[in-house]
């Protein structure tokens, strides 16, 4: 592959690759944009691979539960050999004063594109951004509602101001199959819109709001006690559905900015436990376990051979790893940088095999480098590092495999370039200009289009670059993938594709084992990454 640096971009066209390699998106030789708009339900698509027998996919709802059991090995043809083609798909520029957007963009479906009477996956996605109004740490924020195909605004979210350093998120809060944005308006509180940007509800002032270290969080959505009824957490506070206080605990840490609390179930008991950084504790808020020292981004995944998950910790001192019970398995470690500034070590990391070997990596940094790390029993082994400029802020990343071939690539933003990284040996494949002073943003990967062909989008904050920026394949070759992202602390199985969030969420650890990274998908479900097949 080849090394990329975009000035221009191009919109390209819909090869029919592009539209039959997921088990098949057209029908009756419609292209990928007819197939978009095409609500009809049901359609037979290829067999999975295992027979001949046609599998019957309903393309525009997903199953009553999409997160049980192992997920099926992806059988889709990998894209051809340098197909490694970005080119710019759409930008937008901010439209109401700000400088621009410092957390991540969302995409999840909220509009009746076809006029069926119903927003389902059949439509054309949505992009969520939130803007900032007076920099970095700003109060002063709008919501925005761009489509996917070209992004246009359709909705401004009304009727408040909203805190433009807090990272929302979406998720169906009330079971109506459509998703709301979970965002803190200016005075602190937690409000909620719906599908087009009008006050839903309006909760308690989050505690985090009046935190200098917290109030630059992500909020996260979870069914934590499996009751059918999400909880949205949010620095180290728990709120119910409308945004009203269940519980909360102490910020322990001083120092550690911007949370980004998740929710796992580590004891076994089909219920959650929240991880607020340092320490897990039980649905209810009681204490199941506490590991000494400031609290750090959390992530969850399976980290070795047993079928336990671990928790990796990316905190000021370095890297740890926890057992699911709190115990220490390795860390503090700082794998590149040793002894720099506390605040280059606490950046949330994403996990995925980057190399093909069955086995899960780490993408990390610090304020210098990026790298891609294996876990071992005692630490961590580096595959590679390449420099980066990151002394702003505690940027995260994300990775996706964009032509199949069992290796995800590692895709990351520091503060002037959005960068994708072979995850095999670090060759950089894309550079392209962006700018952002940095809080706890990243780029993030979805069909933003539905056109079956995966996009990357990246956000930035000085006005020297767009606001938001799309890239697709030149030629749509780029593998399917999910058409939703709704939170910072994303890992696929915390959210369905509609938005709506799990009851029993599957565990992730034992399904695509992956962190902040999304999945390709075929035959209307999620799909586990193909043996390696490298170009």
């Amino acid at each position: 592959m080849r090394v990329l640096n975009l000035v221009a971009g191009g919109m390209g066209f819909v090869a029919l690759a592009a539209m039959t390699k997921c088990g098949g998106t057209s029908k009756f030789g419609q292209d990928a944009g007819d197939a978009a708009q095409n609500g009809d339900g049901p359609i037979f698509q290829p067999g999975d691979g295992a027979s001949d027998a046609p599998i019957t996919v309903d393309k525009c709802h997903v199953p009553p539960d999409n997160q049980g059991g192992d997920a099926p090995n992806c059988t889709t043809p990998a894209a051809p050999p340098n197909s490694f083609s970005p080119v710019l798909k759409w930008k937008w520029q901010v439209t109401d004063g700000s400088i621009g957007v410092w957390v991540i963009p969302l995409v999840a479906n909220f509009t009746d594109d076809d006029n069926n009477g119903e927003v389902n996956l059949c439509d054309i996605p949505d992009v969520i951004v939130e803007t900032a109004g007076g920099g970095e740490f700003s109060r002063s924020g709008k919501l925005f509602m761009l489509r996917g195909t070209d992004g246009q605004v359709e909705s401004t979210f009304g009727g408040v101001t909203v805190d433009g350093d807090s990272t929302p998120a979406l998720a169906d809060l009330d079971g109506d199959k459509v998703p709301e944005v979970i965002a803190v308006n200016q005075a602190g509180n937690i409000v909620i819109f719906d599908n087009k940007g009008s006050i839903k509800w309006t909760g308690d002032i989050a505690l985090a709001s009046s935190d200098e270290y917290a109030s630059c969080g992500a909020i996260s959505v979870y069914d934590l006690d499996a009751d059918g009824t999400p909880e949205i957490i949010y620095g180290f506070e728990v709120f119910d559905n409308h945004g009203k206080t269940k519980w909360h605990v102490t910020n322990n840490g001083p120092g550690f900015w911007c949370p980004t609390p998740i929710a796992a179930d580590l004891d076994g008991d089909g219920k959650l436990e929240v991880l607020f950084g340092n320490s897990a504790y039980h649905s209810n808020g009681t204490l199941y376990w506490s590991y000494p020292g400031v609290p750090g981004a959390p992530q969850v995944a399976n980290l070795d051979s047993d079928s336990l998950p671990e928790v990796l910790i990316a905190r000021q001192d370095g890297l740890i790893v926890l057992e699911n019970d709190g115990k220490l398995k390795f860390g503090p470690v700082q794998p590149f940088d040793t002894g720099v500034s506390p605040n280059c070590w606490d950046k949330p990391a994403a996990i995925h095999d980057f190399d093909g070997d069955g086995i899960a990596d780490i993408a990390t940094s610090s304020c210098n480098h990026y790298g891609i790390f294996h876990p071992t029993s005692s630490g961590l082994q580096q595959m590679w590092s390449n420099a980066v400029d990151d002394t702003s802020g505690i940027a995260a990343s994300t990775g996706f495999d964009f032509l199949g071939r069992g290796i995800a690539d590692a895709v990351y933003g520091d503060q002037v370039s959005l960068l994708v990284y072979d995850g095999k040996t670090g060759a950089v494949e894309l550079q392209q200009s962006r700018s952002s002073g940095t809080i706890i943003e990243y780029p993030i990967v979805a069909d933003v289009d539905n056109d079956g062909s995966a996009d990357i989008l990246v956000v930035s904050n000085n006005g020297s670059s767009p606001a938001l920026q799309v890239f697709e394949d030149a030629q749509k070759r780029w593998i399917s993938t999910r058409r939703i992202w709704n939170q910072h602390a994303y890992h696929v199985t915390n959210v369905r594709e509609d938005g709506t969030i799990p009851q029993t969420m599957g565990n992730n650890w034992k399904l695509l084992n992956t962190f902040r990274t999304n999945s390709e998908i075929q035959n209307g479900g999620d799909c586990a990454p193909p043996p390696p097949n490298p170009h």
